[in-house]
């Protein structure tokens, strides 16, 4: 058994994103990365991407969230919980009223340098194009979705954009 009781946490909620790392893959014998992220109303989160490794699942706690799967967009409510198989790509955004999710991607891969590097592109501190690369080290690639950006301006979800969250 393990308890986990210290979490980094990246963001701020000024900037409108949150994310609390709680166990990456080598606390976990690599059985899985475990995350929580808060998104402030109308957010982006993470942009289209895909995992070739690992399955996600996500558990809404509060508000209620945007998922797009292959091209098709979905709206969750707190309690709902997304499955998110290896291969589907893959983004979400925060509805009006923001949004509290607990991620889990199993198998684990350790990811949450990939999250560093995020956080520091997000304050302006790295270019954009280091997260395109390290997305295939930490199985989180960047792929396109005019679908996504559409619904996006369409629904004025316009919070500070990165290629990822």
């Amino acid at each position: 058994m393990m308890i986990l009781t210290k979490h980094e946490t990246l963001g701020t909620d000024k900037s409108g994103v949150r994310m609390q790392l709680i166990a990456d893959a080598s606390q976990t014998g690599g059985t899985a990365t475990l995350q929580r992220v808060f998104l402030a109303s109308n957010e982006p989160g993470a942009s289209p991407h895909v995992h070739a490794y690992s399955f996600e699942a996500f558990f809404l706690q509060n508000g209620s969230m945007f998922f797009l799967e292959g091209e098709c967009i979905n709206e969750v409510r707190a309690g709902d919980v997304v499955l998110v198989p290896p291969g589907v790509h893959h983004a979400f955004a925060a509805g009006p009223c923001g949004a509290e999710a607990n991620i889990v991607l199993t198998p684990g891969v350790e990811r949450f340098d990939y999250f560093r590097l995020l956080a520091e592109v997000m304050e302006g501190r790295r270019p954009v194009g280091q997260l395109k690369e390290a997305g295939y080290i930490y199985d989180n690639v960047l792929v396109e979705s005019a679908n996504w950006e559409h619904f996006l301006l369409d629904h004025a979800i316009t919070g500070e954009r990165t290629e990822q969250m």
